[in-house]
């Protein structure tokens, strides 16, 4: 098949969920479709990836730059779109891919997420719609945290043209993939009846070495993992050095805890400055993170979508310490795979819990690097996906 692939980020180099998700996609559905890519780039210097992506030979880009620019939040303000979707209407890409269609016969066209939508002229061709989450709903709580009353109102206001362009877009595609069961689930519920599938997230378990750790009490060592662009992962750090590392470093005083992640606000580097604690924006391979740490520390109140970290932990043997909104999405069963707490409370019960049954927790990480094995190879979920474009089209 031939099928032209919008996506609003560029897949490469792999520092998000969204782009290690792109790139795996692309790499294993490029085997059996003929995949043209035009994507967004946030500045010239992306460019110079194109070259990482061998296996997709039909690639160009665009220039989007980033969202707080005078002529998006002036669209925003004047028009139906939300402040997210008008930085994605863009008309040099509109244009091009106009001209792409008239001159190349495609079967299919996938959008990833909904809102590159603006860049679509009308067309007949099968479109898939990808939602990596429900994003209105990341974007409500958003708005609940702004500074003042006045601001998250336009806040609101926002997000309710947000819900109004994605519910629209999830009617008009002619399928709609979601990353885990319970969004496919509310979007159905929302877009009537629908094709809506599960394209799950992954892992390459060629790529994460499972290695078993030793559970030592007497140094015990933590990890968080996340981009700091997307607030959940910020909100769950800024949870995990307020309420949960003084209580962790109370019982376990050799306790070290290691955050790695870009964008880090002042706010969260200030929260850092505390005792046995060492901060990353990056390192060159994030499975020697994962392979020296016992526990990944996932603390998450909401979210949605599937959180590549936890897959990656639980492919190379780190132990997760989890919530349900952390773990939503994957179908890790509790004290069989990770250790999920439904209070502030059993939270830090859980991690003397892990601690004080070294034994037991081995058995869990060993069951979880199968768990992900079986359910979550790249490989697996690409096919998932070439099902879905045959079936739409």
């Amino acid at each position: 098949m031939k099928v032209l692939f919008i996506s609003a980020l560029f897949p490469y180099p792999l520092h998000s969920g969204g782009q290690v998700r792109l790139f795996n996609l692309l790499k294993e559905l490029s085997g059996e479709h003929e995949i043209t890519l035009f994507s967004f780039i946030r500045s010239k210097e992306e460019e110079q990836y194109i070259a990482h992506m061998p296996f997709c030979p039909h690639i160009r880009t665009f220039l989007r730059g980033h969202v707080w620019q005078p002529q998006y939040v002036w669209k925003a303000l004047t028009s139906s779109y939300p402040l997210l979707v008008a930085s994605y209407d863009h008309t040099e890409m509109r244009e091009a891919i106009t001209k792409e269609l008239q001159r190349t016969q495609y079967d299919c066209i996938h959008i990833e997420p909904f809102y590159v939508y603006p860049v679509l002229p009308p067309t007949t061709i099968p479109v898939v719609v990808s939602e990596h989450n429900i994003e209105y709903q990341v974007y409500e709580k958003l708005a609940q945290s702004l500074p003042t009353t006045l601001v998250q109102h336009i806040g609101a206001w926002d997000v309710k043209k947000m819900r109004k362009s994605e519910e629209a877009q999830w009617k008009y595609a002619t399928a709609v993939t979601a990353v885990s069961t319970s969004d496919a689930t509310y979007i159905k519920k929302r877009a009537g009846e629908h094709n809506v599938y599960v394209v799950p997230n992954g892992i390459d378990p060629t790529y994460f070495s499972y290695k078993e750790q030793s559970f030592d009490k007497k140094t015990p060592t933590f990890l968080f993992v996340g981009n700091f662009s997307w607030k959940p992962n910020e909100d769950a750090l800024r949870l995990l050095m307020k309420r949960y590392w003084p209580r962790i470093v109370e019982k376990f005083p050799e306790a070290t805890l290691t955050v790695c992640g870009k964008y880090l606000s002042q706010g969260l580097s200030e929260a850092l400055k505390q005792k046995q604690v060492t901060y990353l924006s990056s390192v060159e391979d994030i499975r020697t993170l994962y392979t020296t740490h016992d526990i990944l520390l996932a603390p998450f109140t909401y979210g949605g979508g599937t959180k590549f970290k936890i897959l990656e932990a639980m492919a190379s043997g780190t132990l997760v310490v989890t919530t349900k909104p952390g773990i939503e999405g994957i179908d890790a069963v509790d004290r069989e795979h990770v250790l999920i707490a439904d209070s502030d409370e059993s939270f830090v019960s859980l991690i003397s819990y892990a601690y004080a049954n070294a034994k037991n927790m081995k058995h869990i990480t060993k069951k979880a690097r199968i768990f992900v094995e079986k359910t979550y190879d790249w490989k697996a979920i690409g096919e998932r996906l070439s099902l879905v474009w045959k079936k739409t089209v």
